[in-house]
């Protein structure tokens, strides 16, 4: 599998649950495996470079919020 970058946020501190229900629906809507796992991800505080080439509003919006959290250090 080819190497992800990503971006870690605290999720616990940022997140509220307007953001967390979107991200459920659009796991619901999507078949994707690996797409699905990247949003998935979001709840344990990743963001993934490739969400950003995703063509799909709702995702565009959610990802647009979650780039206002501040990032953490590795």
């Amino acid at each position: 599998m080819k190497n992800m970058n990503y971006i870690r946020f605290d999720r616990h501190a940022n997140m509220n649950a307007d953001v967390r229900g979107e991200i459920m629906d659009l796991i619901i809507d999507e078949d994707d495996y690996v797409l699905t796992n990247m949003l998935y991800g979001l709840f344990d505080g990743y963001i993934y470079e490739e969400l950003n080439t995703i063509q799909n509003p709702k995702l565009q919006s959610v990802i647009s919020i979650i780039k206002t959290y501040p990032a953490i250090s590795a």
